[in-house]
């Protein structure tokens, strides 16, 4: 198979397995971008179809908010309600003050966690017709080892919110 161009991973040959790694900045922080090609057998087109989402990644972070608000919408005890819990338990008077300036944790709530959230990881795995792409948030990495992954089928409908360490 033809090598492809890619202005984020440079020059890339669908048909050789392995793993490559980048980094792209969005609103104005890094983010970690993660290929993974496993077999030789790629189809040409779900290559292309899934490196095109890390050329556009505002598109899909609107998407991925929402679905991270549905996820606590829908059950109290979901990804993102633990993540907002089990954080106010853990995170010191000092961080909570510096992340949302307040202390206060009975004023704190998911969708301030949710405002506070960005974007660290995009993985990308153009085998997986169910789950391509996966855009992992969190409050920091500095101050955390979990993060809430938003699942985007082909199509680039989020599918499924997790959550990960």
């Amino acid at each position: 198979m033809a090598a492809v161009s890619h202005p984020l991973f440079g020059t890339l040959d669908p048909s050789a397995p392995g793993s490559w790694d980048a980094t792209l900045t969005f609103e104005g922080r890094p983010v970690a971008v993660h290929l993974t090609i496993e077999s030789s057998e790629l189809p040409l087109e779900a290559f292309q179809s899934t490196l095109r989402f890390a050329e556009d990644v505002a598109s899909l972070d609107g998407p991925a908010r929402v679905a991270l608000r549905r996820d606590l919408d829908q059950n109290e005890d979901s990804a993102v309600g633990w993540y907002t819990s089990h954080h106010l338990e853990e995170l010191s008077d000092a961080t909570l003050l510096g992340l949302f300036a307040k202390v206060e944790r009975e004023t704190l709530d998911a969708d301030g966690f949710l405002a506070k959230m960005a974007l660290v990881r995009i993985g990308l795995y153009p085998e997986n017709a169910k789950r391509p792409v996966v855009f992992a948030y969190s409050l920091g990495t500095h101050l955390t080892d979990y993060s809430l992954v938003v699942t985007f089928d082909s199509s680039g409908q989020a599918s499924d919110v997790q959550l990960e360490s």
